[in-house]
């Protein structure tokens, strides 16, 4: 895939898609086929929209791709917010881990998004909406 696996933000998705993965099987069986499942399905989706914006064309496409990220992604971290929260994560370890991996993801997809945006302006002559 053009070295989309090398990247950072790639590993991190796919890291936390192993964690959700091992997580979800402990929520409560009343949640773990529409909130675990969401949550599973969310997590892939960053993997696929990751790969999608670092193999998009034009800067313009990628911020498309970033923008549908940012959005699963949200959503996302509310669901892992929940589920700590209620203590469906088993394991004080591996809901941190998982924590510190949503942060990484979240300071590393804004970045690249300030950095697209910036070049969308620089060749567009004008910012973007984010």
């Amino acid at each position: 895939m053009k070295g989309v696996s090398n990247t950072r933000i790639y590993l991190d998705c796919a890291r936390l898609l192993d964690r959700v993965v091992d997580a979800v099987p402990q929520y409560p069986r009343d949640h773990k086929h529409t909130i675990g499942a969401r949550t599973t399905e969310l997590t892939v989706g960053l993997v696929r929209e990751a790969a999608q914006a670092y193999l998009a064309r034009d800067a313009r496409s990628r911020l498309d791709f970033l923008r549908g990220f940012e959005a699963d992604f949200e959503t996302l971290r509310i669901l892992i917010r929940l589920a700590g929260e209620r203590h469906w994560i088993k394991g004080l370890g591996r809901h941190a881990e998982i924590i510190e991996l949503i942060g990484s993801i979240g300071r590393q997809s804004s970045a690249w998004k300030a950095s697209t945006l910036k070049a969308v302006s620089e060749r567009e002559g004008h910012v973007p909406e984010s």
